[in-house]
């Protein structure tokens, strides 16, 4: 019987430790998923941000564009087309950094046509006899 009583006490150490791994891993489990959650939340607001800032960043797009074709509306040469569309990228851009760029393009626009609208010479209007 010696056996049989050192056997079953083997399966009851067994079961304990088995026991005992089985809650260590539900713990782990559940820190486990906390964190996944809590790494989602903060992903998933990410992604918001940056679809929100995708948003405002083609509405200044669009605003600049629609400024440049005003401002260069006199002139008569130079041929107006659409916006362009967006250029596939793979590289990832920093759109505050783009944003600047854009103003920047745009200041010196404002700037060419005020320089160039300074040194035009006035013209007479010809009046019909």
């Amino acid at each position: 019987m010696t056996e049989f009583g050192s056997a079953a006490e083997r399966y009851k150490e067994l079961c304990g430790t088995a026991t005992g791994a089985l809650s260590a891993m539900r713990a782990h489990d559940r820190e486990l998923a906390t964190r996944l959650r809590d790494t989602c939340a903060t992903a998933r607001e990410d992604v918001l941000d940056s679809a929100e800032r995708e948003r405002v960043t083609r509405l200044i797009v669009r605003l600049r564009w629609e400024a440049a074709v005003e401002a260069l509306w006199d002139e008569r040469w130079l041929p107006m087309t659409p916006l362009p569309r967006p250029a596939a990228v793979s590289q990832r851009y920093d759109l505050g950094a783009c944003e600047l760029d854009i103003d920047r393009a745009f200041d010196r626009l404002e700037e060419a046509l005020r320089r160039r609208r300074l040194f035009e010479l006035p013209t007479r209007s010809r009046s019909r006899p």
